[in-house]
């Protein structure tokens, strides 16, 4: 399964594991221009470390900042998950 979360990130699993993977140039090393860097063995687990990951990397000066960021982030892929059931 693959679920893309944004233009930058997405989530793939295997038999295994999930996996969290950035957007990548495409080239021989990496065909499908998506690369794995984070296994989780659960969704859960997943998709809250890519949560965390987006927050810490949002550029937020202060706990105030971090905290719009993290309520924006928890909106973003709540909605996306929404459209998903609306189906």
């Amino acid at each position: 399964m693959f679920i893309q979360i944004d233009e930058k990130y997405a989530l793939e699993t295997d038999s295994d594991c999930w996996m969290i993977q950035k957007r990548v140039k495409v080239n021989k090393g990496c065909p499908k221009g998506w690369k794995s860097f984070a296994y989780h063995h659960t969704f859960k687990s997943a998709l809250e470390s890519l949560a965390r990951r987006k927050v810490r990397l949002s550029g937020a000066q202060n706990l105030e900042d971090a905290i719009k960021d993290a309520q924006k982030v928890g909106e973003e892929l709540s909605a996306i998950f929404d459209k998903s059931f609306e189906k």
